[in-house]
């Protein structure tokens, strides 16, 4: 997963990618660190989706940009349009679902 630090790139990345997923995580939370080795994990299986992290660190500017209040929050775009949003309290079976459905949608 790329580390990401600028709002214009980011937002490059959105727009070159029909399938774009902005994860933002802190080092310092633990949960973080499992939903994002879980994750890592399922995304495997969709490799057209681009995965970034965005740490929140001097990016302050970002997180009140994308509406980001608490940590983990992920955020699925496709073709620029936001799709997923989940946030804290993050089902991975959920997600997974979530995106698999939108993924098999987005392709065809």
């Amino acid at each position: 997963m790329e580390i990401l630090n600028n709002k214009n790139l980011i937002y490059e990345k959105i727009k070159e990618n029909k399938l774009t997923l902005l994860y933002f995580s802190s080092p310092t939370c633990g949960a973080c660190m499992a939903i994002k080795e879980k994750l890592l994990f399922e995304l495997k299986k969709y490799p057209k989706i681009k995965a970034f992290e965005i740490p929140p660190f001097n990016n302050e500017e970002i997180l009140a940009h994308f509406n980001i209040f608490t940590f983990p929050a992920i955020l699925l775009y496709i073709d620029g349009k936001e799709y997923i949003r989940e946030a804290r309290y993050v089902s991975i079976e959920k997600l997974v679902d979530d995106i698999d459905r939108l993924y098999n949608l987005s392709l065809n």
